[in-house]
């Protein structure tokens, strides 16, 4: 009901309750069968970067909270890692200055570079799509692609293989013969 309401047009206020979380996740529009709360993200750019990397495979809904004084930060690093994902930024949520900021990471960080940075902010980022590798040449390539971000061989590997039900052993081997 929600998303499509977004569709539509149609402005959505959240009604408060015990948890932003909860909150933020039912104005997204997101799914909301499963979600991940993580809190608010390391304050140290390689830490924060380095969780975001992990996170970057999840499929369900990613919640979080972060300051004003990081929002920029860390939502570039988002733009970074996750690329086109679709994100709901929300600026003192329930309250009387509550601003939303709806659309694909690099867009939202564009506006809120222009906005007015004040407030606590709640992050809603949608989850990975469930897309398969066309074949093992794909799942490779990710692996690559996360090492190049600069995870290690053993973790890319874990996490493509754990995304998309491939044999860690196999996968590993294959990395090392691109080597």
């Amino acid at each position: 009901l929600i998303r499509k309401a977004i569709e539509e047009g149609i402005s959505v206020v959240p009604v408060p309750g015990p948890s932003a979380v909860i909150t933020a996740l039912s104005l997204s529009g997101f799914s909301t069968e499963e979600f991940t709360f993580t809190g608010f993200l390391p304050a140290k750019q390689m830490q924060r970067r380095k969780m975001l990397e992990r996170l970057s495979l999840e499929q369900r809904t990613l919640v979080f909270y972060e300051a004003p004084h990081r929002i920029l930060d860390t939502i570039a690093d988002f733009a970074l890692i996750m690329g086109e994902r679709s994100i709901v930024v929300i600026r003192e949520l329930t309250k009387f200055y509550e601003e939303v900021f709806r659309g694909k990471v690099p867009d939202v960080l564009e506006r809120l570079e222009l906005s007015t940075i004040a407030g606590e902010y709640v992050i809603v980022l949608e989850g990975r799509p469930d897309t398969k590798p066309l074949n093992m040449d794909d799942a490779l390539a990710e692996v690559q692609e996360l090492m190049r971000k600069g995870l290690g061989r053993k973790d890319a590997v874990k996490r493509v293989a754990g995304a998309y039900g491939l044999s860690r052993k196999e996968l590993y081997d294959r990395s090392l013969e691109g080597d």
